[in-house]
């Protein structure tokens, strides 16, 4: 049974322009029925069509200049905030709740003494369904410290928090907290009398889904997914605002990709409070029982790399090769002459303002002397 409801009607010389329908869905629908909130929630939050594959994808993260610094991404703008990602994730296997997972960051090499590899990795974050492991490059394009060596940790259980922070993933699925251990032991309360579903024009899909609020507190908050099957999110918005946070924060997918049977999330930001997080799908790649089976979830460390090891409470070193650390010392050589002519500049040009000015004084009191002579 369906109920249909004008919502409004533009006329323009007499021409319906426009004319916007409800149709509120009361029965288990078929595809081209509007399902529910509770029944579009169910199939967003069970989503898992996109597990056992790869993605790469590009990103670019810029920060509000407003914002306060802090966080996870605390002075690691530098090899996080612009390249192209790769994200792994598996399958939930039998008897445990938590997925292996990993993502890995590369961006152009722009001139680092010991190493040609190009795109360079600097940074990956990861679980294989025991432990997390981290790395984060130090770049030493202009080195001049006496510490080369980039960090790294073992960590027990998962600690993935960069990964959960993803754009493309967030994109992906609104349960993103699943893939931190959470898992739903209780049934979500009923949302269906909360929200009216009307299908809706979108750049992304032209038979997208809009909820619309019934309720005073959801006035200006702002949700809509994609068609069947998928119910990927299209536009997730908050637009109540605070004196802290005057950022309208949220998701936007603005484009949609086929591969295979399904739908996925091809272009879109993310908006934080600090940070505006776009990205752009390039590949999808199908991983098969055997291939997840043997996947390898951690990348090797890089020389130059000192690890953290959590339940050892022990110091590991991967150490540069002797001709990486040649390399590597005689760049931070070259940067530290560069930055003392950098520094000498303004103390030349200092000096030969004070002479300019002495001498003036000397030229003045003799004109003067010759003057009372006179």
């Amino acid at each position: 049974m369906f109920r249909f409801t004008i919502l409004s009607i533009s006329t323009f010389t007499g021409i319906h322009l426009a004319c916007l329908f409800v149709v509120t869905w009361s029965a288990t629908g078929m595809a081209d029925d509007i399902p529910n909130a509770d029944e579009i929630r169910r199939v967003a939050w069970n989503r898992d069509y996109f597990f056992g594959k790869k993605y790469r994808y590009e990103i670019k993260i810029t920060e509000h200049p407003e914002a306060e610094p802090g966080g996870i991404y605390l002075s690691k703008g530098d090899i996080l905030y612009e390249g192209t990602r790769e994200l792994v994730i598996g399958r939930r296997s039998q008897g445990r709740s938590s997925v292996p997972i990993c993502m890995v960051h590369f961006q152009q090499n722009r001139g680092e003494p010991h190493t040609d590899e190009d795109p360079l990795m600097t940074y990956f974050s990861g679980f294989d369904g025991k432990e997390s492991r981290v790395f984060w490059r130090d770049l030493l394009v202009d080195f001049t410290n006496w510490n080369p060596n980039s960090s790294a940790s073992v960590l027990a259980g998962i600690n993935i928090a960069v990964v959960l922070d993803d754009p493309f993933l967030n994109a992906l699925t609104p349960a993103v907290y699943k893939f931190d251990g959470i898992v739903d032991h209780e049934p979500l309360e009923s949302v269906k009398d909360d929200f009216t579903i009307m299908k809706v024009k979108h750049t992304a899909d032209r038979d997208a889904l809009e909820f619309k609020s019934e309720l005073p507190e959801g006035a200006n908050l702002q949700y809509v997914v994609s068609s069947w099957p998928e119910y990927l999110t299209l536009e997730s918005w908050d637009h109540n605002v605070t004196p802290h946070s005057k950022v309208v924060q949220g998701m936007s997918v603005s484009e949609l990709v086929l591969y295979g049977n399904y739908r996925y999330p091809q272009k879109g930001k993310r908006v934080t409070y600090s940070q505006t997080q776009e990205f752009q799908l390039l590949e999808v790649t199908e991983l098969d029982e055997a291939e997840l089976a043997s996947y390898d979830w951690f990348p090797p460390w890089p020389t130059g790399t000192v690890v953290w090891h959590e339940e050892q409470t022990k110091i590991e070193e991967i150490p540069f090769t002797s001709d990486q650390l040649k390399s590597i010392r005689a760049r931070s050589a070259e940067n530290l002459r560069s930055n003392v002519k950098a520094k000498k500049v303004p103390f030349v040009w200092i000096n030969v303002g004070l002479a300019i000015a002495i001498i003036g004084l000397l030229l003045l009191r003799s004109w003067r002397q010759e003057t009372v002579d006179a």
